[in-house]
């Protein structure tokens, strides 16, 4: 009985522990289960975010559907550190809508609010609203290692939802943003200014990788609502900043579909919301130099005047969760030479200098960026007893600007048309090489006068160095006295005339002394002009070298940049040449010293010891130079030509007009010229076509509108056989449009495009299909067409055979209707007949 009861007992135990354990099990789940389901519901919308965790919104409830929801989450770094920065990937948001004026969201909106807790870098008192939606994920890279990001909707339903996740990683890592070996340059982007979020100063930019100036958040998304000012500074010199990337308010969507990219602007109207200004000074009072906005790159630097530089970042209180900001690398320019350049200081530049007795000075292009329409003008003078002499070291064209930016060289005190020396551009530059042309002035002024009409953000246009000196002053009763010494002469102005020096023009030159002239001779105004003088005089060809020489010489140039010039000699007996220059402009430089005694003794007092005899003509072989302004062209060669085909050397410029806003296609067929190309070629624009291997294959070329400059491609053509050389050019007015990014993108065609050419994305119009001449550009040399073609067998004969067949079909229609109308009136007669007998 004992053992009985003590049995049960210990059961009753047993039984009592086990209910217990059931209990506990049962709380332990009913716990765990509801634990779980904050985490998936509640703990969705208000938490801190571990690092590789997925955060995504609540689910749509009746409790919340269409009720306002606000969330919180926190990102931090633990431990906390100042040199990590935190990755936050969203990768689904559609939250809202921007305002038209972008300064609020309209429904909801997303802020991520970088450096929320106690710190000097934050923008958490104005952080902005993202709003609107992404198709593919985004990254916003903090700069401070606690980020935090709020989530609002006023009336939330299945169509908003937002998914993100968050990552750290050290700065030394994230070389888009710090760059290799950030521990050697720790001020790289710039020194922090206390209390802001992206006001940074820079002091030190001597280097291109030492000065990075960098958007908030860059490589990743820039926030809303900033308002960045980067102080720069070089140490000496002038300052410039190179651009790498730039997305700045590039895109207003990110379907590519409904919005298309757009890019780098420099126009102020095209930048309402967010945009760059650089301003050429230390602050917002200086010049503004540009106003950026777009997506994409600029084709120049930005060169400022002087060794401070301000830039200013703007963005709008609310945008899309798109854009990727700006990164420039900020580096010196400073040059070691002793010239002076020119240098931009409140919209102006002027060097004046009183050139004293010196071997010569020296002085440089303007370096830094200018605007539309800037004129910088140098002011030299002597005493009364002397002359200036200015010759150019070097020249160089930086772009073509077809003399829309020119150096004006005066014999004046001001820039007075009728004293004009001459005009150098890009289509006229000086001879810098042996034989420099030395540019004189009749008194003891010159002034050089840089016009620049279409503005510049990397320096000029025309890069040059010139040595101006004082020099004694010449004859001032002979030919060899300036202005007459140093001449432009033109088919304008005279069509023929005489230059000639003579034995009382000599004597006027001192022993161990010289005088060098320039006279430069232009045909442009007569089609395919040409510049014709015959020399007669003590001198003669073939001379290895005319610097250097003692004695009296002439050399003559084509300007063109592929000739040599020819050099003549004194000598005891007069020859006569004949010359006809290759291009439009032909520039004979003089260089005259007085000669020996039996050399005067030589001379009749009436006798020239030089006559130059000069006119101008057109070359008839070259045919008409300005083309006709019509949707195809052709230039046809030796067909194109007028008169006789004869063998020889051979130079002709042709101008091709273009329809405003259309791109221009060529297609060069059956070239063949003799030679290398060095000396035979057919040059469009600035690309050159010469004989090879596959001198038979078709070559083709697009020149797109934004390259085309005054409205017209410049075509021009080199032999040295002209009866042994031939080619088929022909030109078409097109619109290329923007390659798809893949081949099942859509492509929006507009009603320009009749005709499109599918594999190069070219638009023609109707009228060039199946006119026999293949107009589309050539994708493939061995391509013979296909459907792409506007010159298609299948596309073509279709229409010729569809087209009388078209017309049968209408014809019978017709005919039918014609009869079934007779007889059913023919009907209506006779039963109107019948009736009338019936009555």
């Amino acid at each position: 009985m004992l053992r009985g009861k003590e049995n049960m007992e210990v059961r009753g135990s047993v039984n009592k522990v086990s209910i217990s354990l059931l209990v506990l099990v049962h709380l332990w789940l009913c716990i765990g289960a509801e634990v779980r389901y904050r985490n998936e519901d509640e703990d969705r919308c208000n938490k801190t975010v571990d690092i590789h965790q997925s955060i995504s919104n609540p689910p749509v409830t009746d409790t919340n559907r269409g009720r306002p929801l606000h969330c919180n989450y926190e990102i931090r770094v633990r431990p906390a550190r100042d040199d990590w920065v935190i990755f936050v990937k969203f990768i689904r948001m559609r939250v809202g809508e921007t305002s038209s004026d972008r300064r609020q969201c309209l429904g909801g909106y997303l802020q991520v609010i970088d450096g929320f807790r106690n710190s000097n870098t934050t923008n958490k008192d104005s952080p902005g609203f993202f709003c609107g939606e992404i198709d593919s994920p985004k990254t916003f890279i903090s700069e401070t290692p606690y980020v935090k990001i709020a989530f609002h909707v006023d009336a939330y339903d299945e169509g908003t939802f937002l998914q993100f996740m968050a990552n750290v990683e050290r700065q030394s890592e994230v070389l888009e943003r710090y760059g290799q070996y950030p521990y050697v340059y720790p001020h790289r982007r710039g020194q922090p200014v206390p209390d802001t979020y992206c006001e940074r100063v820079f002091k030190d930019c001597s280097s291109s990788d030492r000065c990075y100036v960098q958007s908030p958040g860059y490589p990743g998304v820039y926030p809303p609502n900033l308002q960045c000012e980067y102080h720069l500074s070089v140490p000496k010199g002038v300052i410039g900043l190179e651009l790498q990337t730039f997305d700045v308010d590039g895109q207003g969507c990110d379907s590519l579909l409904y919005c298309f990219p757009r890019p780098v602007t420099t126009t102020v109207e095209e930048c309402p919301f967010d945009y760059v200004r650089i301003h050429d000074g230390p602050s917002v009072s200086h010049p503004v130099i540009v106003t950026l906005c777009g997506r994409g790159r600029l084709r120049s630097n930005i060169i400022g005047s002087s060794s401070l530089l301000l830039v200013r970042f703007t963005t709008s209180p609310a945008g899309p969760l798109l854009n990727t900001g700006f990164h420039f690398k900020a580096y010196e320019i400073y040059d070691n030479d002793n010239s002076e350049p020119l240098e931009l200081k409140n919209g102006t530049c002027l060097v004046e200098k009183y050139l004293e007795e010196s071997d010569g000075y020296l002085f440089s292009s303007l370096r830094s960026w200018y605007p539309e329409n800037t004129t910088c003008t140098y002011k030299f003078r002597v005493d009364e007893n002397g002359i200036i002499a200015l010759e150019f070291l070097w020249y160089r064209v930086e772009r073509v600007t077809l003399c829309e930016d020119s150096l004006k060289i005066y014999d004046h005190h001001e820039p007075d048309p009728r004293f004009i020396i001459v005009k150098l551009c890009d289509m006229n530059r000086p001879q810098t090489e042996e034989s420099r042309r030395v540019y004189e002035s009749s008194g003891p002024v010159m002034f050089l006068e840089f016009i620049g009409k279409t503005g510049s953000l990397e320096g000029s246009s025309l890069s040059y160095k010139f040595q101006v000196r004082r020099q004694k002053k010449a004859s001032q009763n002979g030919i060899l006295s300036t202005p007459s010494c140093n001449q432009v002469l033109s088919a304008d102005s005279k069509k023929s005339g005489i230059i000639a020096v003579s034995k009382s023009d000599l004597l006027s030159i001192e022993e161990n002394e010289f005088i060098v002239c320039n006279y430069t001779f232009v045909a442009t105004s007569i089609s395919q002009g040409r510049v014709i003088i015959n020399i007669f005089g003590f001198f003669k060809s073939g001379c290895d070298s005319c610097r250097g020489n003692d004695y009296s010489w002439i050399s003559v140039h084509s300007l063109l940049p592929e000739e040599d010039s020819f050099c003549f000699c004194e000598v005891d007996k007069p020859s006569t040449f004949r010359l006809t220059s290759l291009g439009p402009r032909l520039l004979l430089v003089t260089h005259f010293t007085r000669p020996l005694k039996q050399q005067f003794a030589s001379l009749i007092d009436n006798e020239p010891f030089l006559q130059i005899e000069y006119g101008f003509a057109g070359e008839s072989r070259c045919g008409q130079e300005h083309m006709e302004l019509e949707l195809q062209g052709e230039i046809d060669f030796p067909t194109y030509m007028s008169g006789s085909k004869q063998a020889g050397l051979l130079f002709c410029r042709w101008s091709v007009p273009v329809f405003h806003g259309m791109d221009l296609s060529f297609i060069v067929q059956n070239l063949y010229l003799p030679g290398n190309c060095s000396t035979n070629y057919l040059v469009v624009a600035s690309t050159y076509f010469c004989e090879d291997s596959s001198g038979s294959i078709d070559r083709s070329l697009v020149i797109e509108n934004e390259n085309i400059e005054a409205g017209k491609v410049i075509v021009e053509f080199r032999t040295t056989d002209a009866s042994n050389s031939s080619f088929n050019l022909v030109y078409t007015q097109l619109k290329m449009l923007s390659p798809s990014s893949s081949s099942d993108s859509l492509v929006s065609l507009g009603k320009e495009c009749e005709f499109l050419c599918a594999p190069t994305m070219a638009c023609l119009k109707k009228e060039l299909v199946c006119n026999g001449v293949p107009n589309c550009p050539i994708l493939d040399f061995y391509d013979t067409g296909g459907v792409a073609s506007d010159e298609a067998n299948s596309l073509c004969y279709a229409e010729k055979v569809a087209f009388p067949y078209y017309w049968w079909v209408i014809g019978a229609a017709i005919a039918i209707c014609i009869c079934a109308v007779f007889c059913f009136v023919v009907s209506l007669c006779r039963r109107w007949q019948t009736g009338r007998k019936g009555l």
